[in-house]
């Protein structure tokens, strides 16, 4: 097409070759363009970034957030302690649980967004999944951006309020209006680089997941093995909330045992992983499993659909625990696994290179923040996640290292975005 423009244009007299010269550059110009419908991106790419794939289906983007420091949200937590209490049920890893570390908000959503608009903009809509909270500096004018309720989602108002990132996580696909393929984030995920749905998903190849180095335990304790889980049988070696209270199995969980890894670090998170795992090695026969790494996930509407279908049970018993539990049908391992092994359509394609993600869990160590944050503003890998470890009961080391974080937050992502009002 374009060279039929030229011959055109130099067939014509001098008088009129300008003025058609400019419409033909005009034309080039124009056909040179990506068009996308759906408004799925709508700007030229500088000589700087990677051409953009034409996409062939609208996606949009989920986050789920909390505010800790909500004092409505602090008041519901503080009665769900004191009912856990008052049963002799909030064991040391529940107590971990329900920490403050794990609904702090230090402002990572905004940052958040900003690597979005930064690095992803061919994102065509953008929903927010909360208790009814609303970030103070969102700005909901943006057409791009929308607020979504618990109760939206939830089928049973008796599930909520939850206090489980699980149980809401196996509900974002009930969101009203969401695109059949669409990428799940937590807020704490940044892009350090440019992305396009390639790094997702492709029509070839189907979805893109990144591993990490992780192995799903198959041995809790050294005595409790993950055959023992849910065989019907009450095993003592495994009646532990870190072996996953053996599945269910024995009929009294001793709640008031104090877990024997008091202490660990995502307790409830790794047990749910080593009880799904243990699950599926029920289901799909035993094999070694990865755990994924914590970026952004692509997910199936169709495909999420036949998931619940195939594991109703599952999903409706962590739907319905408020807290994070050692039972949980972990959500990103059982999707991913779900459709790598129990979805004979869905194409599938794994990624174990650490040079694409970046996992940095934040305490409230000055020198290990410093480190760390350096490091993630050297290398700018694709991927970054920072999870909040901190101790806010270490006042002075926490206030630092809140103070490092966003000063590595304005340092990669100082351009305010168009999800921020302004002030």
């Amino acid at each position: 097409m374009k060279e039929k423009h030229t011959c055109f244009c130099w067939s014509l007299g001098n008088r009129s070759k300008f003025w058609i010269f400019l419409l033909c550059t005009g034309i080039a110009i124009f056909s040179m363009q990506t068009v996308y419908k759906d408004q799925i991106l709508s700007r030229t790419p500088s000589a700087a970034e990677p051409l953009p794939i034409r996409l062939t289906i609208p996606v949009d983007l989920v986050y789920t957030w909390v505010n800790g420091s909500d004092p409505k949200h602090q008041d519901i937590l503080r009665r769900m302690i004191d009912v856990l209490l008052k049963n002799h049920s909030l064991t040391a890893t529940r107590a971990r649980n329900l920490g403050t570390h794990r609904f702090a908000d230090n402002d990572a959503l905004r940052y958040s967004l900003r690597s979005v608009e930064k690095h992803a903009d061919w994102i065509r809509h953008i929903f927010i999944v909360t208790n009814g909270q609303v970030p103070g500096w969102l700005n909901l004018r943006n057409s791009k951006v929308t607020i979504v309720n618990h109760e939206d989602i939830f089928d049973d108002p008796d599930d909520l309020p939850t206090f489980s990132s699980h149980s809401i996580e196996h509900n974002i696909y009930k969101i009203n209006g969401l695109s059949e393929g669409f990428i799940y984030m937590n807020d704490d995920f940044f892009f350090g680089q440019n992305v396009s749905l390639e790094d997702f998903y492709t029509e070839d190849a189907g979805t893109k997941v990144v591993f990490s180095t992780w192995t799903a335990s198959t041995v809790c304790g050294g005595k409790c093995s993950a055959n023992l889980i849910r065989n019907g049988v009450c095993d003592t070696t495994c009646n532990y909330d870190h072996c996953a209270w053996d599945g269910g199995d024995c009929d009294e969980i001793p709640e008031r045992l104090r877990p024997k890894d008091d202490g660990t670090s995502h307790c409830d998170y790794t047990t749910s992983i080593f009880f799904t795992n243990a699950l599926y090695n029920r289901v799909f026969g035993a094999r070694i499993r990865k755990v994924p790494a914590h970026t952004p996930l692509f997910i199936k509407k169709t495909v999420f659909q036949d998931f619940v279908k195939r594991f109703p049970n599952e999903i409706k018993a962590t739907t319905k625990n408020k807290i994070r539990s050692p039972l949980d049908f972990q959500f990103e391992f059982s999707y991913v696994y779900f459709q790598m092994e129990g979805q004979s359509s869905a194409r599938f394609k794994a990624f174990y290179s650490s040079s694409l993600y970046s996992f940095v869990m934040l305490f409230a160590n000055e020198d290990k923040a410093r480190k760390d944050l350096d490091m993630l503003r050297k290398t700018k890998k694709k991927f970054i996640c920072l999870n909040d470890d901190i101790d806010y009961k270490k006042t002075r080391e926490a206030q630092v290292t809140v103070r490092l974080l966003h000063e590595f937050y304005e340092a990669m992502f100082p351009k305010r975005s168009s999800f921020e009002i302004v002030d």
